[in-house]
């Protein structure tokens, strides 16, 4: 009796020992995702898609899709562990970046991938702008069409373009209030009217740009001959 006794203590033991040695259920699974694209700036659309994840889309399980540690999105894996969802890439300042993409479960499965933040080209350095302002041409008589154009101001923003108080000249546009580009240009032509005098009109351009460190002003003047 003793012998059968110490014999089944000893497969007790191996048992434990073999529970023990079992995976995790979070190791269970090779969690992974894959972004297309994989760079892009503020607004881009990417594609995230997961495989090996464990089955959650039956119980309404949302997996939070996040960047940097901010939610910007949801999955639900479904029953063969893969997931395919859409997030848009949020405004990340001007500057180039690596961000982490992170999917996590509440069961511990995770998995991160990288993407590349392009900002938008407003021709800054460290953070300022260096906005130009032309004129082409500078002169000329009742009847003349003249392009007024900026380079390097805030990318995304709207240009105000207006003459001093009680100014008498009168130039005809398009548009007085012009859209800055990505790239930080933008342009208006003029026609200079009938009713304008011969003189010479101070002509300002402004634009809010906080991300260049406050409102750009810059002026031109036109000389009706």
């Amino acid at each position: 009796m003793k012998r059968r006794f110490i014999i089944f203590l000893a497969a007790l033991a191996t048992f434990g020992l073999a529970v023990l040695l079992l995976p995790s259920p979070a190791s269970a699974y090779g969690e992974s995702i894959s972004l297309h694209p994989s760079s892009g700036t503020a607004g881009t659309k990417v594609t995230v898609t997961g495989s090996g994840w464990q089955e959650n889309g039956s119980r309404h399980i949302q997996t939070p899709i996040n960047i940097n540690g901010s939610q910007v999105g949801t999955a639900a894996p479904n029953a063969g562990g893969t997931f395919r969802t859409t997030i848009t890439i949020p405004d990340l300042g001007d500057k180039r970046l690596v961000v982490d993409v992170s999917a996590i479960t509440g069961s511990g499965g995770a998995a991160t991938a990288q993407f590349v933040y392009l900002a938008p080209s407003t021709g800054t350095k460290s953070g300022k702008c260096a906005p130009s302002i032309f004129i082409t041409p500078g002169s000329g008589p009742v009847g003349t069409n003249f392009l007024i154009k900026g380079n390097s101001w805030q990318g995304g923003g709207t240009v105000h373009i207006s003459l001093p108080h009680g100014s008498k000249a009168v130039f005809n546009t398009p548009s007085a209030s012009p859209s800055v580009g990505t790239q930080g240009g933008w342009q208006s032509t003029f026609k200079v009217g009938g009713s304008t005098p011969k003189g010479a009109y101070q002509i300002t351009a402004t634009e809010s740009a906080p991300r260049c460190g406050g409102t750009i002003t810059k002026t031109v003047t036109f000389n009706v001959t």
